[in-house]
């Protein structure tokens, strides 16, 4: 996408012809039939008055008066459309309100009068196939359990200049080998937004490179993840959406009992750095049970670097991972770091710091 498509001089334009509109109408009530974004669907289109119609008269019931055509699509420009296409076929998975939440907003910003939401919807879900086909994750669905379960070391953790803090550690754990996929260490009051967060680690780490597929990677999912933690609604949903069940247990976690007879006595009552914390852990993982989960997923960016998807954001290249992000008001202050920005509690846009904000208030370069 490029600019604003409503200030392109009407000389340069391109407006849509009527069977083209009458096509994209027509593809959008298809999608909507077969179920395709029912949450999205406007006031204004009787799609359950439609389908029953359908079954006595056939498809053609589906096609619109011309006059209603021309009041929803009449003067779309090819450049709205590559504009629409552009936004709601990103792997960013924008919604149709969101996309027509940026259209308005890009209307008004050139003065002129806002598209409807129902044409917005129609140009959007003409282009449902599309969409599915750009946010589609090669995926590797495999039989094995993972266990979420907590412990709570009796250290102090110094992260910085900041104040110490008593950690919870959330962690992320293949029931077959045993082995711990990954660990987190956060505050106590943070433990479940950290269970959700050694659950992306997880995920994240069990990515593997894999040649003609779209994004270059193939991702391995458990079968069933069981709980100790309460895990939040958006992380249970997201693990829905992935195929994976999610169940509550209150067993104990062999391996966790493990760190707490041995690694947790030996620490006890000492204050670390979070850094020297999770060195300490992650070797006497490997020295224990043969495998530390952040020395593996060093070793694999290493032996990978080559490989322009697998060094780019995994939660760019699997949208869904996002939902296990806790979302804060923040700003952007290291050198290439990216955040994904939400309006509303929908995704907006991916944002990336390109200057640096001097002391003085100006701006430069990073």
């Amino acid at each position: 996408m490029s600019g604003n498509p409503f200030l392109v001089p009407a000389s340069m334009t391109t407006v849509l012809d009527r069977e083209d509109c009458q096509r994209i109408h027509y593809q959008a009530l298809q999608a909507a039939v077969r179920g395709s974004r029912p949450e999205a669907l406007p006031a204004s289109v009787p799609l359950g008055e439609l389908r029953e119609r359908a079954r006595f008269d056939g498809a053609e019931v589906y096609l619109a008066h011309p006059a209603d055509i021309e009041r929803l699509l009449s003067g779309i420009t090819l450049e709205v459309y590559r504009t629409v296409r552009s936004l709601f076929c990103s792997r960013l998975g924008r919604s149709i309100k969101m996309v027509w939440h940026m259209l308005c907003a890009m209307a008004c910003a050139a003065g002129v009068a806002s598209i409807p939401y129902e044409t917005i919807w129609a140009l959007c879900l003409s282009l449902e196939e599309r969409r599915l086909a750009s946010v589609a994750v090669p995926v590797e669905r495999g039989e094995d359990t993972w266990w979420v379960g907590l412990t709570t070391p009796d250290i102090s953790i110094q992260q910085g200049t900041a104040r110490t803090y008593r950690p919870s550690i959330a962690w992320c754990v293949e029931a077959s080998a045993p082995r711990a996929l990954s660990f987190c260490i956060a505050p106590l009051d943070a433990a479940n937004e950290n269970a959700a967060r050694a659950l992306y680690d997880a995920i994240m780490a069990q990515r593997r490179p894999q040649a003609r597929v779209p994004t270059g990677l193939i991702w391995h999912l458990p079968e069933r993840i069981m709980t100790t933690v309460p895990l939040s609604r958006s992380c249970v949903a997201a693990c829905t959406r992935a195929g994976i069940q999610v169940e509550e247990s209150t067993a104990a976690i062999p391996l966790l009992e493990h760190i707490r007879e041995t690694w947790e006595r030996g620490v006890a009552g000492r204050t670390l750095l979070a850094s020297h914390c999770a060195g300490l852990l992650d070797a006497f993982l490997r020295r224990a049970h043969g495998y530390g989960p952040r020395r593996a997923s060093e070793e694999q960016a290493h032996r990978y670097a080559s490989l322009v998807g697998y060094g780019q954001d995994p939660a760019g290249q699997f949208p869904l991972l996002r939902e296990f992000l806790p979302a804060v008001a923040s700003s952007i202050e290291a050198d290439g770091a990216v955040a994904w920005i939400y309006l509303d509690g929908e995704i907006l846009c991916q944002a990336q710091a390109r200057e640096l904000r001097r002391r003085d208030g100006s701006y430069g370069p990073l």
